[in-house]
């Protein structure tokens, strides 16, 4: 697919050529023609995929929803739709020792995430120390 910025330079210098007498009136209007009807036709096509400010905003914010509280996100999608939610989320895969499972690497997703405020709040205290007291 041309870009539209191709279609404006071959008119512009279809009309240089013109005005330069390279190129006759009726081979001007014709190609004229031809290259205006395609800048109209990319352009409204460029129209039609643009997202709005606003569109990209909502976009912006569900992905945050989305990445920021995953035990929601995991509660709300289909069963069918978890393997592959896994498998993006953890492309390098998970391991398991028997007793917990891991990712191989720092998730990406989590390489842009803030710290977690829940996850200091739900640490437990260290054994060792008696009392016991409640964090």
């Amino acid at each position: 697919m041309k870009s539209l910025q191709t279609v404006e330079q071959r008119l512009q210098k279809l009309t240089d050529s013109y005005l330069d007498g390279k190129v006759d009136q009726e081979f001007f209007t014709e190609q004229r023609i031809r290259l205006e009807t395609e800048i109209q036709n990319l352009r409204s096509r460029c129209e039609g995929s643009s997202l709005s400010e606003e569109s990209l905003r909502k976009a912006i914010e569900q992905g945050k929803a989305l990445f920021t509280d995953m035990r929601s996100t995991w509660n709300r999608i289909k069963r069918e739709v978890k393997p592959a939610f896994v498998q993006a989320l953890n492309p390098a895969g998970l391991v398991s020792n028997g007793k917990s499972l891991g990712t191989v690497e720092t998730p990406w997703f989590q390489r842009f995430l803030p710290p977690s405020e829940e996850r200091v709040l739900r640490l437990a205290v260290p054994t060792g120390f008696e009392p016991v007291s409640s964090p």
